[in-house]
Formats: structure tokens, C-alpha cells, sequence
């Protein structure tokens, strides 16, 4: 692990030719500011400009988040660029060749129920299809603070346990289908749309599920020894002590990841 202050590029990310780079990237927390509302994030401008520059010059550049597809590339308007959505379970090539994962397709009234409790109750909540977020930064409808720990209790009396799981992140709960893709599969599949051109995979994460990106790393190396590999995290107040240590490089916050993405392009 390697924390930076005063930003240069750390030795993991030393030396980097962009042409063998593929480049993955998460959104929230990465690439747009963590706001309180996520239908308010927003991606800088000169961040959106920095992603463009590095469709041209790296093997791949792509995005891998809990978004869905269309809110994805409202965040990051950029031609050529690859998203890995609902954290792989709908995967869009640059041409618009579409992959969405059968077992989300499947599971979908199961996860629904978390909508319906959700509606029902007042908790402020996002309705992706494929899953459910349930948000802890926003009130309710009834304008209530919301506990967590509540939250999660009262959902696993009304979901089947069988179908559908219930994971943590930062200020948020996930509700997705057991057995679905996750960020894992979405990085190794990138890895593997890049072919023989990719020397080098980096993913940068801010969450718990981010974790999972930094898996499919692993497996991609698994396939490929000679690929070299950098598991970043952006750090802050609300880092995941799991994703900070499990990083080859931590970024002091979102700050610096325009720095960084400047310092990989030679910019």
C-alpha cells in the first residue's frame, strides 16, 4: 500500500505505457463527487476530458459501477468508452454491443420486493431493475432520519434469503440477486475485450464492492502472469479500512484523481 500526500505518481503506477494500459474505472466517489443525492453527481468537466483523452491513448479505458447504463453515460458522455454497469451485470461495448447477465434478468421479482417495502415505508431508495440501493444520506419520505441497522432487519423478514442478498457499502444498503455478476466479473471481462494489446490493469475504487474489482484483477493475472496489476482506492473519512489495505496505492480523496489520471496520459 502505498498513501500519497502532496500528489505525484506513486512506483506502482511508475512507468506506465498508456498503450498497454486498460484503465477502469468506478464513478461515484471516483470519478463524480460523493453528494448526498445521487440523482445530483456530477462529473467535472475537466475529469469527463481526462477520460476522453484516455479512450485515445490507452488499450481501454472503461467505467465500472452500480449505475445503470443510461444514468452512466449521462456522468461520462465519452465515444469509445467501455461501461461495465450494475456492477457487471450489464456490460456495453463502444459500438453497443450489449451483455446483461441472465441470472439478474431472472432474479428481478425477488429484488422488487425490496422497492415495494421500501415505497411503502418512506426510506429513500433507488429502483435499478437488476437491484435495489437503499440510501442513508437522504431522509425519507416522511422526512426521518433512517437507521441502518433497522433498515436491513426489516428487510430480511420480507425478502427470501434464498433469492436475494443484502450487502453494506458507504451509507448505503445493495439488494441484488445471489449469484449475479459483480464488479469482479465486469473488470476481467474488460481485461479480455482489451485482448493482447493489455499489459497493464488498473482499477480505482472507493467502496466495499470495489473490493470485488480489485478481484477480478487478481483473476485476470491468474489467466495472464505477465499482467501487470494496481488495485487504487481513494481514500477519505469514509474509505473502507478492507479496501485501503487490500490497495496497491491510496489516493488521499477524489481530488486526486484527475491528478492522477493527468499523470498516467503524460497531461
Amino acid at each position: 500500500m502505498t498513501p500519497t500526500s502532496a500528489f505525484q505518481l506513486p512506483a506502482p503506477l511508475a512507468d506506465i505505457d498508456p498503450a498497454g494500459l486498460v484503465l477502469l474505472l468506478d464513478c461515484d466517489g471516483v470519478l463524480a463527487p460523493i453528494v448526498d443525492d445521487p440523482a445530483a453527481a456530477a462529473v467535472p468537466e475537466g475529469t469527463v476530458q481526462l477520460v476522453r483523452a484516455a479512450v485515445a491513448q490507452t488499450a481501454l479505458t472503461g467505467v465500472v459501477t452500480g449505475r445503470q447504463l443510461g444514468r452512466t453515460r449521462e456522468l461520462v458522455p465519452v465515444d469509445g468508452i467501455w461501461i461495465a454497469a450494475m456492477h457487471g451485470m450489464h456490460i456495453v461495448s463502444p459500438t453497443g454491443e450489449e451483455d446483461i447477465d441472465p441470472i439478474a434478468e431472472a432474479g428481478r421479482e425477488f429484488v422488487q420486493v425490496a422497492a415495494q417495502t421500501a415505497q411503502t415505508v418512506g426510506w429513500a431508495y433507488e429502483d435499478k431493475g437488476h437491484s435495489v440501493t437503499i440510501h442513508f444520506r437522504q431522509r425519507g419520505a416522511l422526512g426521518q432520519a433512517v437507521d441502518p441497522v433497522m433498515v436491513k432487519a426489516q428487510l430480511q423478514t420480507v425478502l427470501n434469503p434464498l433469492k436475494v442478498e443484502i450487502h453494506d457499502a458507504k451509507q448505503v444498503l445493495e439488494i441484488k440477486t445471489r449469484g449475479v455478476r459483480t464488479k469482479s466479473d465486469g473488470v476481467t471481462r474488460l481485461i479480455v475485450a482489451a485482448g493482447e494489446a493489455a499489459q497493464t490493469a488498473i482499477f480505482v475504487g472507493d467502496d466495499l464492492t470495489d473490493l470485488d474489482g480489485f478481484l477480478g484483477l487478481d483473476a485476470a493475472r491468474e489467466t495472464n502472469p505477465a499482467l501487470r496489476i494496481v488495485k487504487v482506492a481513494v481514500g477519505g473519512d469514509e474509505a473502507p479500512a478492507a479496501l485501503v489495505a487490500a490497495a496497491d496505492v491510496v489516493l488521499d480523496g477524489e481530488a486526486d484523481v484527475p491528478l492522477m489520471l493527468a499523470a498516467l496520459l503524460g497531461r
